[in-house]
């Protein structure tokens, strides 16, 4: 009996150790899969830019860049999101053929669906600008001619929030369409910009893809020909509204107002968005029409003197705290200022 009993404990270990040993390799072989389809996209965009602060859970990946959050599910049921005070909440479903499949983050910071076929795979990145705000990109790998021709992503949007073509939405004269998609609130305000990016094979050759868009659901349908050569990349780049923040004392408050008392307004104007806009690339597309800022719940014509003696004579507290709205211009390929302007009193930079 003594030795029977033995027998079993031996046989019970072995498959123990057997199966600890078989999903060892599973993750391993998974990592090594996701390490391959990662750098078929790296190849093209580079890895340098990819930002690596990943917080990670049971649940999702995120990454916070204070004014901006992104949200990568561990999971592709679940959905990416991305929150911030510019737009509030964006959701956004992954194609059906990566459902129920667990994604893999790798060293670089992309993140990787494999896919139940072995023929496809879907990367997600956020990727770093130096001087613009970063962005997040999903990119779906077709890896050979065997691979799904079409795919969708749907936005989960709040009640009157929808997508519309630029085209659409209303070009300004001379303006030709880039493609790009807008995601506009229940006040017809641009929040997202996603730019439809060209699909290109693995010599960087475009490949010929149409965009349908109905409703909430974004559709690809590519047309490789006989001289495309896998893997074929179709990235999808969204560029919700951003903030940038800028923290003035009184005196650099005074220094404004003395501008606009002193000099033309134009002069006071170019002095300001220096101050206040100095993240902008290209000044050209910050228009005519920018000019108002909300203070205490007010809004005001920020190119005038008595705007700024009202912020200096009011002044409290340590700084005055400057919120600047941004938004991506598809054809300038650049963030410029909505135009829009929040001022608030606080004790400290956060």
């Amino acid at each position: 009996m003594k030795k029977f009993v033995s027998i079993l404990l031996i046989l019970s270990m072995v498959f123990v150790i057997s199966t600890s040993s078989f999903a060892l390799q599973s993750i391993d072989i998974g990592q090594n899969v996701a390490n391959y389809n990662a750098k078929i996209v790296e190849k093209v965009i580079g890895t340098s830019k990819i930002d690596k602060n990943i917080k990670e859970n049971t649940k999702y990946y995120s990454i916070d860049l204070g004014d901006v959050d992104y949200i990568i599910p561990r999971s592709g049921d679940e959905v990416i999101s991305f929150k911030g005070e510019a737009f509030g909440i964006i959701k956004k479903t992954l194609p059906k053929d990566f459902s129920d499949i667990k994604s893999v983050q790798t060293s670089n910071g992309t993140i990787v669906y494999n896919s139940n076929r072995s023929s496809m795979a879907l990367s997600v990145q956020v990727i770093e600008e130096p001087v613009d705000f970063s962005y997040i990109q999903s990119t779906v790998i077709l890896k050979d001619f065997s691979a799904p021709k079409s795919f969708s992503y749907q936005y989960n949007l709040p009640e009157g929030y929808q997508l519309v073509r630029d085209s659409e939405y209303g070009l300004e004269s001379g303006k030709q369409s880039t493609g790009a998609i807008f995601v506009v609130n229940a006040y017809n305000e641009v929040i997202n910009v996603i730019e439809l990016m060209p699909a290109v094979d693995a010599n960087g050759k475009k490949v010929e893809a149409d965009y349908v868009l109905k409703d909430t659901t974004l559709s690809m349908r590519i047309k490789p020909d006989t001289n495309t050569t896998y893997p074929i990349i179709v990235p999808l780049v969204d560029h919700p509204n951003r903030i940038k923040t800028t923290y003035m004392t009184k005196s650099e408050v005074l220094d404004v107002r003395n501008k606009f008392k002193t000099s033309t307004e134009s002069n006071a104007f170019s002095y300001l968005i220096s101050v206040v806009l100095s993240l902008v690339k290209d000044m050209s597309i910050v228009g005519i029409a920018w000019g108002t800022v909300t203070f205490m719940g007010t809004q005001y014509n920020s190119k005038k003197f008595e705007t700024w003696d009202k912020f200096y004579v009011e002044f409290k507290k340590n700084y005055a705290k400057i919120d600047a709205t941004y938004k991506w211009h598809p054809g300038q390929r650049s963030y410029y200022p909505t135009g829009s302007l929040k001022c608030t009193y606080v004790a400290g930079k956060s």
